[in-house]
């Protein structure tokens, strides 16, 4: 390769390379990091959407919970009324 070839190469590289680093000079960031920190941005927004849907999970539990205790404290009620009314009858009354 001539010499003009490679220098033409090298200036294309350099330019490709100042896209990719941060240049200190002019406090522009690279590609690179320009990547990283969509990367850290969407971390940061993945785990706000894990912590929605926890408490979420949370909540339907707690309602799930609410629904079975006063589903048993209405299946006891029956219990006790038919006992009572059983025992009310066998009395003669």
């Amino acid at each position: 390769m001539r010499e003009q070839q490679l220098n033409d190469i090298q200036k294309s590289l350099d330019r490709v390379i100042s896209y990719i680093e941060d240049d200190q000079s002019t406090g522009r960031k690279g590609l690179y990091t320009m990547v990283k920190d969509i990367e850290k941005g969407q971390e940061a927004q993945d785990e706000k959407i894990r912590k929605v849907e926890s408490r979420q999970s949370t909540s339907e539990k707690v309602k799930a919970a609410k629904v079975a205790v006063w589903s048993a404290l209405g299946a006891g009620l029956v219990v006790i009324a038919n006992l009572v009314l059983s025992i009310w009858n066998s009395k003669g009354h």
